[in-house]
């Protein structure tokens, strides 16, 4: 497979809120609309189907990662390239290592934490973030909940 390097992305024009490109497509064993991010649809129809547990990755958003160009997110225009050059079927783990290529040669996040593979959180819009720091902060979340609850019982 070509590198992404050789070749521009395909992106359409517009975009769904999570930054994906989306196509629906008719079923005709369902009898109803399917919605397909676009970049899955794109891949199946030239490599065929998704292996069972598989993801797609989209390449050049690595590659862009690795070269600073890109900080992730829903903003981020790779998620949108729908080019099957730039697409790869890879499990969750390798897609996310990928993606956290990125995160830099950083050994500790912002509050000083470990940043090992294990210690890195990939959250849904797919940023990476400290997993330490991030039940931190929902176990403080959880007791200002608390707190709040018990004052209005009280």
């Amino acid at each position: 497979m070509p590198t992404p390097t050789y070749t521009p992305c395909l992106t359409p024009n517009k975009a769904d809120k999570d930054g994906y490109a989306r196509k629906r497509v008719w079923n005709k064993e369902l009898k109803k609309y399917n919605s397909w991010k676009l970049h899955r649809w794109a891949y199946t129809q030239v490599f065929g189907e998704i292996p069972a547990g598989y993801e797609i990755d989209h390449i050049c958003h690595n590659e862009a990662v690795s070269r600073g160009e890109c900080a992730g997110g829903k903003t981020c225009k790779h998620r949108a390239c729908i080019n099957p050059e730039h697409l790869r079927a890879v499990t969750k783990s390798e897609n996310q290592k990928a993606g956290l290529a990125g995160f830099g040669s950083r050994t500790e996040c912002k509050h000083g934490h470990a940043l090992t593979a294990e210690n890195i959180h990939t959250d849904s819009y797919g940023r990476p973030t400290c997993l330490t720091g991030r039940r931190y902060n929902t176990r403080m979340g959880m007791r200002a909940f608390r707190a709040r609850k018990k004052e209005m019982v009280a």
